[in-house]
């Protein structure tokens, strides 16, 4: 019995079988033959939906085990929910409706806008706070030599103290900005792969301009200066 069970096994195998695909194609002919499945018929509009709370939950849990594990190694990986994605898509047969949505691509040029803002903004208030120290510093000369300089034009060390933590405010914001669409960005290279796999040949792109896997070509970081 055991030596019957190898053989089959290996004749299997070496048939070149794929079990991925069989998965794949058993599910497809009950999910879309399927009575009052029709919901189904809309599933890749709300993946994005579904992909930003899995995000929201994934940097919090991240962010909490930092805290749990200070000072201790720890990772931190969950790649279930692309796969699924993947598999839904592939059973339903959507993969080319969620690509024309041309969502992650949206998701990069937003993340990247806000970054560089964030940047602009914080160099606009370093120009602004180091006119304000040296306006500060001629004002305890001026007054220490009793100039009768007008005070109005000059901040005062209460002044500087609020713009700095402005600054601070900004940069965290821009780091913040920054791990989001890095999880943005990991989860759409695990979405990929994870197509890869399953997707069916008629459900891909051929036009590379269009990413066939929901891929867009990913920007250089504008990183936030600490």
């Amino acid at each position: 019995i055991f030596d019957s069970l190898v053989a089959d096994l290996s004749g299997k195998f070496a048939e070149g079988t794929d079990y991925l695909k069989v998965l794949v194609d058993v599910f497809q002919q009950v999910m879309l033959n399927a009575d009052g499945s029709d919901h189904l018929s809309n599933f890749s509009i709300i993946i994005p939906s579904l992909v930003i709370n899995f995000i929201e939950a994934s940097m919090q849990s991240k962010e909490q085990m930092a805290r749990s594990h200070k000072g201790r190694e720890a990772y931190f990986t969950d790649d279930g929910f692309a796969t699924g994605v993947a598999y839904v898509l592939a059973i339903l047969k959507q993969g080319r409706d969620f690509d024309a949505l041309h969502w992650f691509k949206s998701v990069e040029e937003k993340f990247t806008k806000e970054i560089i803002d964030v940047k602009d903004a914080i160099s606009s208030k370093n120009k602004e706070l180091d006119n304000a120290k040296k306006s500060y510093k001629k004002s305890s000369s001026y007054f220490g030599f009793g100039s009768s300089k007008n005070s109005e034009t000059l901040f005062t060390k209460e002044e500087i103290r609020k713009m700095n933590d402005e600054i601070a405010e900004m940069k965290l914001s821009g780091k913040r900005l920054q791990s989001t669409l890095k999880e943005y960005r990991m989860f759409m290279f695990a979405l990929s792969g994870a197509r890869s796999f399953l997707q069916d040949a008629d459900d891909i792109i051929d036009d590379a301009d269009d990413n066939p896997i929901g891929t867009p070509e990913i920007s250089v970081d504008e990183t936030i200066e600490t």
